[in-house]
């Protein structure tokens, strides 16, 4: 009862599975039991962007930064850029990630970032994407960067790719429905029959985990 890792855990579980408020309710008694635990907050904080609470987000967001500094923020904040296109968030995101000493993999991430932060094209974005969800990855890994390919290609209109990042998703052990329903990219897709089938398929695996 304790343990704030499977707390958090489940309620990331149950969060993306379709079970939202309960899944909040864990990751909160998580917080509570490790306040400091940045990966929580920033879990916390992409819940409740998806959710649409966006001052909620923002304030979890900003007390992590105010603590640990801005690099922590990196995580949640590079998908919320994208999810909501926001142009201020992406641009303190492309100039966080550009004073990180080294030449991590994903520092890649801030040309996508200064791409959202002015409005315009990224031409690197086709390379990024693949080495992102280079087959070789853990398929737990490749499912999430899959749901990174498929939103950035839906955001730039590329749609034939971001089905197709989709639909190796959603064979994948992935069971976001959270994301699949509320991010908003994803919008311009919900319609498709592509998207229905890549869903039905991914909320068969998610009742599968409280069955």
């Amino acid at each position: 009862p304790t343990y704030a890792g499977a707390h958090c855990t489940l309620g990331i579980l149950l969060s993306e599975s379709g079970h939202a408020t309960e899944g909040t309710q864990r990751i909160d008694l998580a917080v509570r039991l490790e306040p400091t635990n940045v990966i929580f907050q920033v879990e916390r904080a992409q819940i409740h962007a998806l959710l649409g609470e966006r001052e909620r987000a923002r304030a979890i967001l900003a007390e992590v930064a105010a603590r640990a500094g801005p690099a922590a923020c990196i995580v949640g904040e590079t998908r919320i850029a994208v999810w909501w296109n926001d142009r201020e968030m992406a641009a303190r995101c492309a100039a966080t990630i550009e004073a990180q000493p080294g030449e991590a993999s994903w520092k890649a991430a801030s040309g996508l970032m200064r791409a959202v932060a002015e409005d315009q094209p990224f031409p690197e974005i086709e390379e990024t994407l693949a080495a992102l969800t280079d087959p070789r990855c853990a398929p737990r890994h490749r499912a999430r960067m899959l749901s990174i390919a498929t939103e950035c290609n839906a955001r730039a209109g590329r749609l034939e790719e971001a089905f197709a990042s989709l639909a190796l998703q959603a064979q994948l052990p992935f069971i976001d429905l959270l994301w699949m329903d509320h991010c908003p990219p994803l919008e311009v897709m919900r319609a498709d029959p592509r998207f229905s089938e890549a869903r039905a398929t991914v909320a068969a695996r998610a009742a599968e985990l409280w069955a």
